[in-house]
């Protein structure tokens, strides 16, 4: 799993952009998409890819797909049928990665499909238990048409229950991390359950500040002082100090974005390095609230309700 993935989600973009964006991204060295049910992107990502493949500039063992299911497709019922979908959206007959989205049920009424920001309209389903829904990953797993299996946006005691009840542990918890929401407790827990994570948001959310609706800032990461002035000191953007901070980490990143040449510059981290005392500088930079908190948009059971990283 390449530490430096493209991400597909967040604002939504048209698909000509999305296209542009992952054919830059895979020009320039990526070899890791992350992508979604919920973002509407699979179709893009697999006929992308698929172009690659047949003009030989790509083999399909050499570009790592992670998709993630619905919350609408927990149940037992329909959890095979969402994932034969994004295989078929994706046009492979495997993906390298399948998580759980988030951590809460939605009630199905009537489709597999599920846009991101259409959430907010549908009604909790309390009464499914996401062990059973780990069950089916469990067997799509044994099947080979998933070569790992994880979580998405879990926190420790939902990780933990998982590892408990689990014949095959998580393998990746992706979760909204960056130097402003570090994440060290359930970090932690991650490594001690041998969890690899992947940081979404790693350079916070440049493209969405001062959103009332969201409680975004009006500053964010790339804008931290020490980040700024490591940026400087190294010759290097803030978000390439950003994304070498996790890195030196051990976690993986999928920065999102559409630019040409920040798209190049995201992947280029790997010619310099922090010293000791600068990750500890970027570690004990104060943590902030959390910017993608559900909570903060009518569900607090998320549950998202910690303010801030611990």
């Amino acid at each position: 799993m390449p530490y430096i993935g493209i991400g597909t989600g967040g604002l939504p973009c048209d698909e000509e952009t999305t296209r542009k964006m992952l054919r830059e991204a895979l020009e320039a060295g990526y070899r890791h998409i992350d992508t979604a049910a919920m973002y509407y992107t699979e179709n893009i990502v697999g006929e992308v890819v698929e172009d690659f493949i047949k003009a030989g500039k790509l083999k399909r063992e050499e570009i790592f797909i992670t998709t993630k299911l619905a919350p609408v497709n927990h149940r037992v019922e329909f959890v095979r049928d969402a994932f034969m979908n994004s295989l078929k959206r994706l046009r492979t007959n495997y993906v390298d990665m399948f998580l759980i989205h988030v951590p809460v049920t939605y009630k199905n009424e009537g489709s597999l499909d599920l846009y991101m920001f259409d959430v907010l309209k549908l009604q909790q389903d309390t009464g499914h238990d996401l062990v059973e829904t780990w069950k089916e990953l469990e067997k799509l797993y044994k099947e080979g048409l998933t070569k790992a299996i994880g979580l998405s946006n879990f926190n420790s005691k939902q990780v933990k229950r998982i590892c408990e009840n689990a014949e095959v542990k998580p393998m990746n918890n992706q979760i909204e991390l960056h130097v402003h929401f570090q994440q060290n407790e359930l970090r932690s827990v991650c490594k001690e359950y041998g969890i690899v994570v992947t940081a979404f948001g790693p350079i916070g959310c440049p493209g969405k500040k001062a959103d009332p609706k969201f409680n975004w800032p009006s500053d964010g990461p790339l804008d931290d002082p020490v980040v700024v002035k490591l940026a400087e000191k190294h010759k290097k953007t803030p978000a390439q100090i950003l994304l070498r901070h996790l890195f030196q980490h051990e976690i993986v990143a999928v920065p999102k974005s559409t630019n040409p040449r920040r798209i190049k510059e995201n992947i280029s981290i790997f010619d310099f390095e922090f010293s000791t005392e600068e990750v500890k500088e970027l570690d004990q930079i104060p943590a902030r609230p959390r910017l993608y908190k559900i909570s903060g948009i009518g569900h607090p059971d998320y549950p998202f309700d910690d303010v801030t990283a611990k």
